[in-house]
Parts: structure tokens; C-alpha cells; sequence
């Protein structure tokens, strides 16, 4: 018995220690969030892994300034060994002729090893080997681009889904507190109606509990898209959605002054992203074409080997000089013609270069319509966070009003709970231009590569 319970002790604490605890994130920044989604982020590592690739490339495309040194043997039995027929001949010591038959000379025996130890050392490519390593070198400033541009990419996401989670907490506060004075409402109507004071219909006990009920479904909804909200980030923090998680802000008023135009027109010029890539990308078209006008010049090489052959025979072409043989040239190659294909890689080159620069004129005016289009409604957004701040004051004061005159039996409760909803209605709209602001200004700081 006492074993059972003492089993029975221990059971839970040791379920706890097997089974996988989740983590709790609570009270997290925008920071914070930002910096666990740049540790968590499958995209950031897949990024990161495409300049590991790029820098193995690099080590190739060097390889080519250096001397190659390549061994090769083999070994080999041939059917028969290697002969060499020398022709009948005749010799005259007047007065004696002499005929010589057709001689059969053996050259090597039939086992045989051949082995080869090449050197090869370029000392002139017309500029090949320079303007691939010219490209490659831009390869990588290109990925490490494209993860910056991953990274932008994530903090966008992250800021979008922390304010949308600030969003529905203050949308569902609001729906909260608007059903506890609804309810409020209903009770003191219900109260009112069933002691038959008189000044409380029975349209009126009705239209105050479909009011109520209303606003239940409405709360409701408003949980379930904070749960969404919580979910999506959660996911773009690359969380569990088991997890715990709680955000350190709960207010979207965030002081911010929009700025201006030709400031930021000049700082986006300088710090996109896809135009760099653009640059970048100009860059490697540029190294293409001296790849492709080096096969105009002569390739030269120095080049040594070393042969060497075991064969058990010591006479014919098997002599001990032919047995171990050094070599030492120097070697040229030159493309007389190749049917105009060196031209035709030029020209596409050439092509592909002049379209680059086609599509970075149209990539900029497409980002100053963005930046032109993000500033003008940012400003509309400051615009409309004043005029739904007065709005949501004003609705307040009115539902104060139509309280006290529905309390002291001089108002309609028609009036009181248009009131009520109306005051909702202008905080929801306040919230909701705030959250505007905060998404446009997110667009901006992405659209400017600022990550934090």
C-alpha cells in the first residue's frame, strides 16, 4: 500500500520532467519579438546558407589563378607486347650484297604501368579568370543582400502582427466594457419595466436586450480575432502555437512625425535594397562581357610534366631514358574562329546589361510613386486620428449625458442606447486610425531597410 502511494506521489513530477515543457514568452517587446523571430526564422537560415554557397564558389573561381598539379597511372596488360616491324633492306660492300629480311623488334612487354604528374600554370587568360572571380566576388554581396531583404521581410511581418495583436486587445476592451454598461443597462431596464414605474415599455426592455445580446456576439468575435492575432504571431515568431505569449505594449499611440518627402526620396535612393541588387547585378554584367571578350586574346600557360613507365623489358622503346621523361613548354591557344560566337555572347551580354539599367529607371519611379503614395496617407492618417480622437470625446460626452438623463427618468432609453453604441463605434475608429498609422509607418520603415 505504502509503495502504490508513493507511486502515486511521484507520478505526476516525473510525467512533468518526460514529457516536452512549452516555453512561456511573456511581457516581449517589438524588439523582443523581432529578435526571437531573426533566431527562429527557416527563411533567415535558408538565406544564410545560399552565402555559404556563394563563398564556396568563390573558392573555385580563384582556384584558377593558382598551378594545377594532377597525378594519373595505370596499369595494363596488353595481349601481346608492343612490337615494331623494321623492313627488309639491302646493303652493298661491292663486291657483296647483302638482303635483310623484314626484322621483328619487340618494344615494350605486355604489363605495363604509365604514370603522369602534369603541371599547369596560367599566365595569361585575357582576363577570364579575373572577371569570374569579378562575379562571383558580386554573387555574394548579392545573397548577403537577399538575406538582409529576408530580414526586412521578417520585421515587417512581426511589426504587423504585434500591432494587429495591440489592435484586437484594445477592439475587444472596448466591446468588453461597452457589454458591461449594456448589461448594466439591462438590469436597471428590467428592473424598471417589472416594477411598472411606467416611464419603461415593454419596446424599451426589448430593444435594451437585443442591444445586449448584440454586443455578446460581438465580444465574442472580437476574442476569437484576438486569438487569430495571437496565432499569426506566434507563427511569424516561429513559436509553437502551444506556447504562452504576451506582448509588453497595449497602446497603439505611438508619438511619430511623418517625414518629409525629398528627405526620404533621397534616403530610399541610397538604402533600397532592390536597387542595390540592381547595382549589383550591373556589376556582374559588366564582368560577363570581359569573360566574353577575353576569348578575343591568347590564353598562355606554363606547363611541366613528368612520365614515367615500369615495364620488366629494358630494350626497345623501354629504355631506361624513355622509362622517365621531363617535360617543361610553354603553351599558347588562340580561337581564329568560332563562327561569330564570341560576338554573339558579347552583344547578349550587352543586352542583358542595357536591360538592367532599363529596369532600375523603372524600379525607382515605381518606389517614389510608393514612397509618394505612403507619405500622402500618412498624412491622411494623422488627419483622421485627430478628427476620431475629437469624435470618440464627444461620443463619450454624449453617452454620459443620455446616462444621467435615462437615470433620472428624463431621457429615452432609444437615445441612451444609440448613445452607448455610437461611443463604441468612435473608439473603434480612433483604435483603428492608430492602427493605420502604425501599418503605414511599417510599410515605410521597410520600404527604407530600417529593421528596427
Amino acid at each position: 500500500m505504502k509503495l502504490i502511494l508513493a507511486v502515486l506521489l511521484i507520478l505526476p513530477f516525473a510525467i512533468q520532467t518526460i514529457l516536452p515543457q512549452e516555453k512561456s514568452y511573456l511581457n516581449l517587446s517589438l524588439n523582443d519579438c523581432i529578435t526571437l523571430a531573426m533566431e527562429n526564422s527557416k527563411q533567415k537560415q535558408i538565406a544564410s546558407t545560399k552565402i555559404e554557397v556563394s563563398k564556396s564558389h568563390l573558392k573555385q573561381a580563384e582556384s584558377g589563378r593558382w598551378p594545377s598539379l594532377e597525378l594519373s597511372s595505370k596499369a595494363f596488360i596488353q595481349d601481346e607486347p608492343q612490337n615494331f616491324i623494321f623492313p627488309s633492306s639491302t646493303f652493298s660492300f661491292p663486291p657483296l650484297e647483302i638482303n635483310l629480311p623484314p626484322q621483328d623488334i619487340k618494344l615494350l612487354d605486355n604489363k605495363s604501368i604509365m604514370t603522369d604528374l602534369t603541371l599547369v600554370y596560367p599566365v595569361f587568360t585575357g582576363g577570364k579568370i579575373s572577371s569570374i572571380i569579378d562575379q562571383v566576388e558580386h554573387s555574394i554581396l548579392i545573397s548577403q543582400n537577399n538575406l538582409a531583404l529576408t530580414e526586412n521581410e521578417i520585421t515587417l511581418n512581426v511589426k504587423k502582427a504585434y500591432y494587429a495583436v495591440i489592435l484586437t486587445q484594445q477592439l475587444l476592451k472596448i466591446g468588453s466594457d461597452a457589454f458591461e454598461r449594456f448589461e448594466a443597462t439591462y438590469h436597471l431596464t428590467e428592473s424598471l419595466y417589472q416594477t411598472g414605474s411606467g416611464t419603461v415599455s415593454k419596446l424599451d426592455y426589448l430593444k435594451n436586450k437585443m442591444s445586449l445580446e448584440s454586443f455578446r456576439g460581438i465580444v465574442s468575435e472580437l476574442g476569437s480575432k484576438n486569438s487569430v492575432a495571437n496565432s499569426a504571431l506566434k507563427y511569424y515568431l516561429g513559436l509553437s502555437l502551444s506556447s504562452e505569449i504576451s506582448i509588453k505594449d497595449s497602446s497603439l499611440e505611438i508619438e511619430y512625425l511623418t517625414p518629409k518627402e525629398q528627405e526620404t526620396l533621397n534616403e530610399l535612393l541610397s538604402t533600397n535594397l532592390y536597387l542595390k541588387n540592381l547595382d549589383i547585378a550591373t556589376n556582374i554584367y559588366n564582368a560577363k562581357i570581359d569573360e566574353a571578350e577575353s576569348d578575343y586574346y591568347p590564353s598562355l600557360a606554363l606547363f611541366g610534366n613528368y612520365h614515367r613507365l615500369d615495364n620488366s623489358y629494358d630494350y626497345g622503346f623501354a629504355t631506361d631514358k624513355n622509362k622517365n621523361v621531363f617535360t617543361l613548354g610553354l603553351g599558347l591557344q588562340l580561337s581564329l574562329f568560332n563562327g561569330f560566337r564570341t560576338a554573339g555572347k558579347v552583344e547578349e551580354n550587352e543586352a542583358e546589361l542595357k536591360g538592367l539599367q532599363f529596369q532600375k529607371v523603372f524600379v525607382e519611379e515605381s518606389l517614389k510613386m510608393k514612397l509618394t503614395q505612403l507619405l500622402t496617407e500618412l498624412k491622411k492618417s494623422d488627419d483622421k486620428i485627430v478628427s476620431s480622437k475629437e469624435a470618440m470625446i464627444a461620443a463619450s460626452e454624449n453617452r454620459d449625458l443620455n446616462l444621467r438623463a435615462y437615470q433620472n427618468e428624463i431621457g429615452e432609453v432609444a437615445d441612451f442606447i444609440e448613445a452607448q453604441i455610437m461611443e463604441s463605434i468612435m473608439m473603434a475608429q480612433y483604435q483603428l486610425a492608430l492602427y493605420e498609422r502604425t501599418e503605414l509607418k511599417s510599410q515605410l520603415e521597410s520600404l527604407l531597410n530600417k529593421t528596427n
